[in-house]
């Protein structure tokens, strides 16, 4: 079960855990292959955060993209790039490993997954039942892809969901704000980082 039980003071934040989605050199880091070019103004925000959440003694839970080095398990439609590219997010490589202010210390969960959701053909589902999460706060990249089927999934688990303004990110700002206004349509709770951690700190402390 979840070390410490908060019921935080909004809505459905109720035992609490924090999801990074695919925070790697491959994605944000300039250099990587797959570059989002929205990623890398997410690294401080999403570095408060996690601080928050370590002080706060809430898990956190940090989901990597890596593929075997055939691409037999890369999604179809990137097969072809994988091949033309030389492979990417290979274990080991500098392209999977998490960027540095990001990157888990020892008690944090590590979840490897090999396509868009972080719970398909994870243990992610499983862990979170044995520590009795309820709402997944999430941020990573990219919005259109990773993110939306990992909060789809959730959701569809029945878990409840906050995602992260501007603690999440794509290629492009218009795609970024358009896929924020489609979920919002949709239902999904959306708050910056900067109000998340208000969430988490004590009255009267700062975030």
């Amino acid at each position: 079960m979840v070390r410490t039980q908060v019921c935080l003071d909004a809505p459905m934040l109720y035992s609490p855990a924090l999801l990074l989605v695919d925070m790697q050199n491959e994605f944000v880091h300039p250099q990587g292959k797959l570059f989002v070019p929205g990623a890398p103004e997410t690294v401080p925000h999403l570095a408060a955060v996690l601080q928050g959440f370590r002080r706060a003694g809430l898990p956190v839970i940090h989901v990597r993209r890596e593929h075997c080095p055939d691409g037999s398990d890369v999604e179809t439609v990137r097969r072809e790039a994988f091949r033309r590219m030389g492979g990417f997010c290979l274990p080991g490589s500098w392209g999977a490993h998490f960027v540095a202010e990001l990157a888990p210390v020892t008690g944090e969960m590590v979840v490897i997954k090999h396509g868009w959701s972080a719970f398909l053909g994870t243990e992610l589902h499983g862990h979170l039942q044995e520590m009795g999460i309820r709402t997944l706060v999430i941020g990573g990249t990219q919005t259109p892809n990773c993110i939306r089927a990992t909060l789809y999934d959730a959701t569809s688990l029945g878990y409840e969901v906050v995602l992260l303004g501007d603690g999440t990110s794509s290629a492009h700002p218009e795609v970024q704000a358009a896929n924020l206004r489609d979920l919002a349509a949709l239902g999904v709770p959306i708050l910056s980082c900067s109000e998340l951690l208000a969430l988490l700190s004590p009255k009267g402390e700062p975030a």
